[in-house]
C-alpha cells in the first residue's frame, strides 16, 4: 500500500539518525584515530594566504546551506505605499 498524504510516517529510520555507511566510516575514522578536521587545520596552516582562502571558499558551500531567492507578491498600490513612507520618513 503505498504512502498516503497527511499520514504520520511509520517504520524506518528516525528523522535525522545517520545511515549505515555514515556509521561505518566513522568508527573506521575512529579506528585510525583520525580526526578529519584536525587534518584540515594542519593542512591549511600549511598552505599560502591566498590558497587557505581558496580552500575556505571551497568548503563553505558544505558548511553553510546557500539561501534561496525570496520573491514577495506585492500589489503596486501596496508598492507605491512602502516608497513614499521611505520618501517621507526619509525627507523629514
Amino acid at each position: 500500500m503505498p504512502f498516503q498524504k497527511g499520514k504520520p510516517k511509520t517504520g524506518g529510520r528516525k528523522k535525522g539518525s545517520p545511515n549505515k555507511s555514515t556509521l561505518n566510516l566513522e568508527e573506521r575514522l575512529r579506528e585510525l584515530c583520525f580526526d578529519p578536521v584536525a587534518e584540515l587545520i594542519v593542512g591549511l596552516a600549511s598552505q599560502p594566504p591566498y590558497q587557505q582562502v581558496e580552500t575556505i571558499m571551497k568548503m563553505w558551500e558544505f558548511l553553510y546551506p546557500k539561501r534561496k531567492q525570496v520573491d514577495h507578491d506585492l500589489a503596486d498600490n501596496d508598492l507605491k505605499a512602502i516608497l513614499i513612507k521611505r520618501l517621507t520618513k526619509n525627507e523629514g
